[in-house]
């Protein structure tokens, strides 16, 4: 047995977030960072694009000439670098094909988690960033907001891979998470 820690990052959330709903003793913890309770605009969501912009930000991520673009918006301090350029080209050309990724995308708009986040008993660390360009800070907030006990961690910058900008920061604070958790769990084995 056991638990496990399980991180959802942008479009990985929605899967994260469903293992812990629907498996939570395999669960120790829960990280999400940058990501949202729901995939589509509507008027009591207004932090997601509304489908024309969706539709022209799946053109972004699937055509080699728009991958610059979607870099800028992606990382902002690292898009003129020459190594993450092509880094990044090589990630969209290869992580799936045009149409499993605009599957994938599509799959993220229609998700919607909101009424489920209630019953989510996982200990969660919700990270956000300020200025990210991808999913707004609000969204962030609103979703640590939703789940019971959930620790909301507001980190500066507009980057929204974890990995550029201050990714130290981002680290100390899953770091500081998992020794809470680790901590929280030896003090339940003594105390059973």
């Amino acid at each position: 047995q056991g638990g496990m820690e399980y991180d959802g990052a942008c479009t990985a959330a929605p899967d994260a977030l469903d293992f812990a709903l629907r498996h939570p003793e395999r669960m120790a913890g829960l990280l999400l960072f940058g990501t949202s309770a729901c995939g589509a605009w509507s008027p009591d969501w207004p932090w997601a694009l509304k489908r024309e912009a969706f539709d022209d930000w799946v053109a972004r991520l699937t055509e080699p000439a728009l991958y610059d673009d979607s870099l800028r918006r992606f990382a902002p301090s690292a898009a003129g670098e020459p190594a993450v350029q092509a880094w990044y080209a090589r990630l969209l050309r290869n992580a799936a094909s045009r149409r499993g990724a605009v599957a994938s995308l599509r799959a993220y708009q229609a998700m919607d988690l909101r009424q489920r986040l209630a019953a989510l008993r996982t200990p969660t660390l919700v990270m956000q960033r300020r200025d990210d360009r991808i999913v707004p800070f609000a969204a962030g907030r609103w979703l640590a907001q939703a789940i019971a006990g959930a620790r909301f961690e507001a980190l500066d910058g507009a980057d929204h891979f974890l990995w550029h900008g201050d990714a130290g920061r981002v680290a100390a604070s899953v770091e500081q998470f998992v020794g809470r958790r680790a901590s929280a769990e030896r003090s339940e084995r003594i105390a059973a």
